[in-house]
């Protein structure tokens, strides 16, 4: 087509034969072009998937999870950042010093579970700033409060970035089943901490998303109005209605980790999982 088009516009013998000579030339570069293009494929094949490895160690842990991936596919970044939700990185996650929120898990033969859970009210750091005096932080203690409120700020901030966090579709199931625990372990902490700043039984009372502590743990508000000292209230509290509480909570005690959904994640993505429990040194 360019050598017609080029012809056509030219009319005299002699700018006839000029134009023919620029075409040959052109052709001639054409050729040319093609040839360096080919030769250039061939110095540059294309590139084939290329395979990258991470390790997730907590470093003193018996745990080892290996992950190997196609950058191509899903980014470092992003593959760190959904890495968590595996049901085999829980003493990794808890080493994370970003974090601010918990996972405990269990391996029970073929059996993963893992859930994420807030911060106890008790968990005092003594290098993290948001805490005070840490040594002396029970419940009669001048800071407990305090430090059980920073507790309480962490974990809504993990909750809130948890749902907002952007996830392929295949996770959804695995993601919706960690923030239920999530929000219901943040709800216990809440209610402890409303109790333990005001002692009044009601607060433990109240109703939550189908669960209701006075028909399910009527033993526990008779060990209560029993109770001789704050001490007493606090550990059965902590203890015995939080564990009331927990195992009423059927909704979640009845379904556990969705371990189908994750590997459909690592098929999608072509990632492959390894995990490892390291024995004890010979």
């Amino acid at each position: 087509m360019l050598i017609l088009m080029e012809l056509g516009l030219r009319r005299s013998p002699v700018s006839g034969a000029k134009t023919v000579k620029t075409v040959l030339m052109r052709v001639q570069w054409s050729g040319h072009l093609a040839m360096l293009a080919l030769a250039v494929a061939i110095v540059n094949p294309p590139s084939r998937a290329q395979t990258r490895t991470l390790t997730f160690d907590a470093g003193d842990e018996d745990e080892v999870v290996t992950v190997s991936f196609d950058p191509a596919k899903i980014s470092e970044a992003k593959l760190r950042q959904l890495i968590l939700f595996s049901p085999f990185i829980v003493s990794y996650f808890n080493y994370l010093p970003a974090r601010d929120f918990l996972a405990v898990g269990s391996i029970q033969g073929e059996v993963v579970d893992k859930s994420f859970m807030a911060q106890p009210l008790e968990l005092c750091i003594a290098n993290d700033p948001a805490y005070s005096r840490c040594e002396e932080n029970g419940i009669d203690g001048p800071n407990f409060l305090r430090n059980a409120k920073a507790n309480l700020e962490k974990s809504r901030r993990g909750l809130k970035w948890l749902q907002n966090l952007d996830y392929p579709k295949q996770l959804q199931p695995v993601v919706k089943f960690l923030l239920d625990g999530l929000a219901f372990s943040l709800w216990i902490e809440e209610r402890r901490f409303k109790y333990y700043s005001t002692w009044d039984e009601n607060v433990l009372k109240e109703a939550h998303d189908g669960i209701d502590p006075a028909q399910l743990c009527p033993d526990i508000f008779r060990k209560l109005e029993t109770a001789n000292s704050k001490e007493e209230k606090y550990s059965t509290v902590r203890f015995d209605w939080a564990n009331c509480i927990g195992a009423g909570n059927h909704k979640l005690g009845l379904y556990p980790y969705p371990i189908s959904s994750w590997n459909a994640f690592l098929q999608a993505y072509g990632i492959t999982e390894h995990f490892e429990m390291k024995g004890p040194p010979d």
